[in-house]
């Protein structure tokens, strides 16, 4: 599927669906597309109903798509169901025809463990998908609390601060997105794992320490550090 022909445009998407009572209904066809890692992750499933957590792309006219934030999970109702690639990752596309139920019940239930899987999966694994750009990433943890009841950081500025960090610049993984914007407005940014030994440690001390010395000596003397950094120096005395 070539992703580069949508444009994002929330008005648009919302003007395709009527609510009735709880239900949403497509007033004409539409599809949500979720990645497929979804259900690896046990955040997806289609047996013997299809729930997904409500964070996932919504097309219309294949030229139009609006992104979900919602942690929460969210019975699906599609006329159809397949799989794509896109930028070799697999995405599962589910399909609603004109006039059928998307969800029957709009009103989502609260479950506060549910916050685990998505930030494995999205922050510590670094599997960014498609549609959730730099600035979403923060807003999907952000709003959790109304999602899960699970307030993550004293203030939004901790999970924007996370998020700057796994953010990086297409291209170049070793230079974080924010500081390419300063030099190039058209940069485009890459997502790392938040936990990865190679990208986010950004000192030769916290490369070569902890349980992954094997991945992250080799990583120490590829990338060498051009400055010591206040941890060293509070270690080295």
């Amino acid at each position: 599927m070539d992703i580069s022909k949508l444009s994002r445009d929330a008005a648009k998407v919302s003007s395709a669906f009527v609510y009735k009572d709880k239900a949403v209904i497509a007033k004409q066809a539409c599809k949500i597309m979720i990645p497929s890692r979804y259900f690896d992750a046990g955040i997806a499933v289609t047996d013997p109903e299809v729930f997904s957590l409500a964070v996932f792309a919504i097309i219309v006219e294949d030229k139009y798509y609006a992104t979900s934030f919602a942690i929460a999970m969210m019975r699906l109702m599609p006329t159809d169901r397949y799989e794509v690639m896109v930028d070799d990752e697999a995405y599962t596309i589910f399909e609603f025809d004109k006039g059928a139920t998307v969800t029957p019940n709009r009103n989502l239930v609260v479950v506060d463990m549910l916050i685990y899987d998505p930030w494995e999966l999205l922050m510590s694994q670094g599997n960014v998908p498609w549609f959730i750009g730099e600035e979403d990433l923060a807003q999907v943890f952000v709003e959790a609390r109304k999602w899960t009841g699970v307030k993550l950081g004293a203030n939004p500025a901790i999970i924007q601060m996370i998020v700057a960090t796994v953010m990086r610049t297409k291209g170049n993984l070793k230079k974080q997105f924010r500081h390419s914007l300063i030099d190039n407005p058209k940069a485009q940014a890459e997502s790392v794992a938040l936990r990865s030994i190679v990208h986010g440690p950004s000192n030769t001390f916290s490369r070569i320490n902890g349980p992954y010395f094997g991945e992250g000596l080799p990583t120490a003397l590829v990338n060498q550090a051009d400055r010591s950094e206040p941890l060293e120096e509070m270690i080295r005395g």
